[in-house]
């Protein structure tokens, strides 16, 4: 009896457990970039988002990622969420195309972690606002995409 009583209980809290973190829910989606900001001289690169050739990035709940610029794709991406409204990207695979000065920008707000001499790095803090979110870097650009 107690040997039944025991495997319910484990019946019963396998199937309460979720395969996808519902912290990574908010962030799963095709995002589009609108703007960068550079911090180091205040200026705003403004992107004005087409059905061609827009910089877009595609989050899952897993935790992993594709994206693509106007000259490149990107795939085998990861990212982590450390703690509440933080993501640290990982790295990815590129087609290895010279970028523009917004491809540029966008690929160093997702190295981010990467780029910081610091171990381990400060992660990229995010804030969502309706469809809007804003991933601010502890580097040079910070950025701003809309929820397709």
């Amino acid at each position: 009896m107690r040997i039944l009583t025991i495997f319910s209980l484990l019946i019963v809290l396998m199937s309460s457990c979720s395969t996808e973190p519902a912290a990574n829910m908010p962030l799963a989606g095709t995002w589009q970039l609108v703007e960068i900001k550079d911090k180091s001289t205040g200026a705003t690169l403004t992107y004005q988002p087409g059905n061609a050739g827009r910089i877009s990035l595609s989050l899952k709940a897993d935790g992993s990622f594709t994206g693509k610029t106007l000259k490149n794709t990107i795939s085998g991406g990861s990212y982590t969420l450390p703690a509440a409204h933080q993501v640290n990207f990982g790295f990815f695979n590129m087609t290895e195309v010279a970028e523009d000065n917004l491809g540029s920008a966008f690929l160093t707000v997702l190295m981010s972690c990467n780029l910081q001499s610091l171990y381990p790095c400060k992660p990229s803090d995010y804030t969502i606002s309706g469809k809007t979110i804003l991933i601010t870097t502890a580097l040079r650009y910070d950025m701003k995409m809309v929820k397709l």
